[in-house]
């Protein structure tokens, strides 16, 4: 039998003033908080009273995230790292993975020179700061 999502272990958590990412058995990423920004992935900025699952991650298996007061993040085990919130200063785009467009309403995939997931993720998160609103989670590691 499968477990209620409610009922599995918590694995990883990420922290920030504003929102909290909780990465559960399963792969599944919760979130809780302000989501002002779009930061909690709901696709909308809108306020969100409960505990919520971020949907269009439920086919992915998370292995670990991280957020800051207004982006998520989080890599799954196919090696692709994945945000929503506000961003700035995205490792550089090529023009044939992505328009530079403010608003990016469905997921597209940024590959970024590195030679391993963690390096890429760390930098990536480093380079996140409070410009351009993506609603919808965003693919940019493939």
């Amino acid at each position: 039998m499968k477990l209620p999502l409610h009922q599995r272990r918590i694995v990883n958590a990420s922290f920030s003033t504003a929102h909290t990412l909780l990465l559960i058995e399963g792969g599944y990423i919760l979130t809780l908080g302000s989501n002002s920004f779009g930061q909690r992935g709901a696709g909308h900025c809108s306020p969100l009273p409960t505990v919520t699952l971020v949907e269009s991650m439920k086919d992915r298996y998370i292995t670990n995230c991280k957020c800051n007061e207004q982006c998520s993040l989080v890599c799954s085990d196919d090696n692709v790292i994945t945000f929503w919130g506000t961003r700035y200063g995205v490792p550089e785009l090529s023009e044939a993975d992505v328009s530079k467009s403010t608003m990016w309403s469905a997921p597209c995939r940024i590959d970024v020179e590195s030679e391993n997931n963690t390096s890429a993720f760390t930098n990536f998160l480093a380079s996140v700061y409070k410009s351009e609103l993506v609603l919808e989670p965003q693919d940019i590691l493939a």
